[in-house]
C-alpha cells in the first residue's frame, strides 16, 4: 500500500510503513501511454475545418466546445497520467515516469527507498520531487534512525549518486537523497537560478517532516555543494553537519575545472553539449572511468533520454 505499481506487479508496503507519515501520498494507477491508434486521424488538417487553410471557410458549430480537429492546436497534445502534465517538449511542468523495481534492483536501490512527495512551493504552487529515502525501510525494522542525512547532488546526475551512503549508512540513518527540480525523476519545470533552487531546497526539507530533535547532516556534491551552503547559511541552528565533495562557490586563482566542465559552460556550445545532445551527461561519467561499472553508468544516464528530460542540464 503506496507504493506505486510497476511492471503491473504491486509492491505492498510491510504493514508497519506508513507512507503519509513521510509525507508520500498514494501513488496513482499508471495509465496506458497515447498510442498511434489514440491519435486523432488526418482529418484533423483537412479543408474547412483548419483555420491555417487560407481562403477556407472555418465550420463553425456553436453547440460544442472547439477540438483539436478544428485547428486549434498546431499539434495533437495528449495528457499524461499525472495531474499537470502534457507531452515532453511543453512549456509546462512535467514528470517524467519513476524507473521500474526492475531497474531499480539492476542499480542496486532498494525499490522501498524510490518515492515521490508533492511539495508546496514557495512560488505558490506544488512541485513533485523524487526522492530516495532510507525511512520506510528503517520503520520498517522498527529502528529508529540516529541521525537524518539529507544528500543533494550535483549537475547533471540525480540521487542515484549518493547510492553508497543508502546502502552503507540506511541501516542507522534516515538518508534522503533528493532530485533536485527539473532533473532526476522530479518534476521538469521552467529554468530555475540558484537562489530558486536554495527556496527550492528549503521547500522540500519543510515538506519531508523531519524530527527536530533527530540531528541533521547535510551531503552535497557539485552544484548541489552550493545548493546546500546557501539553505545552511540560513539555516545554521538546524545543521549539524556537512559533508561536501568536489564542490565550491568558485574555481580558485591558478586553478581551472575539466574540459568536460569548461565545454559545458560555453555559452556557444552549451545547448549543444548539454541538451540536445547527450555529451555532458555520457562526458560525465567518463570522468570516474574505472571507478563505476556498467550499471553505473546506465543509472547516471536513466533520467536524461531525451533533450526535453535534460532542458536543466547546463
Amino acid at each position: 500500500k503506496g507504493r506505486k505499481e510497476r511492471n503491473g506487479a504491486s509492491e505492498p508496503q510491510p504493514a508497519s510503513f506508513d507512507p503519509s507519515a513521510y509525507g508520500y501520498a498514494p501513488q496513482p494507477q499508471p495509465q496506458p501511454q497515447p498510442r498511434a491508434a489514440d491519435l486523432p486521424d488526418e482529418r484533423q488538417r483537412r479543408s474547412c475545418c483548419n483555420p491555417d487553410d487560407a481562403g477556407q471557410g472555418v465550420r463553425q458549430d456553436r453547440a460544442r466546445r472547439p477540438r483539436l480537429v478544428d485547428g486549434h492546436r498546431l499539434r495533437p497534445e495528449h495528457q499524461l497520467h499525472r495531474n499537470r502534465l502534457v507531452s515532453p517538449g511543453s512549456s509546462r511542468s512535467w514528470v517524467p515516469d519513476l524507473p521500474s523495481v526492475a531497474d531499480l534492483d539492476a542499480w542496486g536501490i532498494d525499490p522501498a527507498w524510490s518515492n515521490s512527495v508533492d511539495v508546496p512551493s514557495h512560488d505558490g504552487g506544488t512541485h513533485r520531487w523524487h526522492v530516495l529515502d532510507t525511512g520506510p525501510t528503517l520503520a520498517a525494522a522498527g529502528r529508529a534512525p540516529i541521525a537524518t542525512m539529507v544528500c543533494v547532488h550535483g549537475n547533471p546526475t540525480w540521487a542515484y549518486s549518493w547510492a553508497t551512503f543508502l546502502r552503507s549508512f540506511g541501516d542507522r540513518y534516515r538518508v534522503i537523497a533528493v532530485d533536485q527540480l527539473g532533473m532526476g525523476f522530479s518534476e521538469r519545470t521552467p529554468l530555475r537560478r540558484y537562489a530558486t533552487r536554495v527556496r527550492d531546497l528549503d521547500d522540500v526539507i519543510s515538506a519531508l517532516g523531519l524530527d527536530p530533535d533527530i540531528p541533521l547532516t547535510l551531503a552535497a556534491h557539485d552544484w548541489g555543494g552550493a545548493v546546500a551552503m546557501g539553505w545552511a547559511v540560513d539555516h545554521a541552528d538546524q545543521v549539524a553537519g556537512m559533508v561536501l565533495c568536489n564542490t565550491g562557490i568558485a574555481v580558485p586563482a591558478g586553478r581551472r575545472s575539466p574540459a568536460i566542465i569548461r565545454l559545458a559552460a560555453s555559452p556557444a556550445l552549451r545547448d549543444l553539449v548539454c541538451r540536445r545532445t547527450p555529451t555532458f551527461v555520457n562526458g560525465t561519467t567518463l570522468l570516474s572511468r574505472g571507478k563505476i561499472n556498467a550499471a553505473d553508468r546506465a543509472a547516471f544516464r536513466a533520467p536524461y533520454p531525451s533533450a526535453a528530460h535534460r532542458a536543466a542540464a547546463e
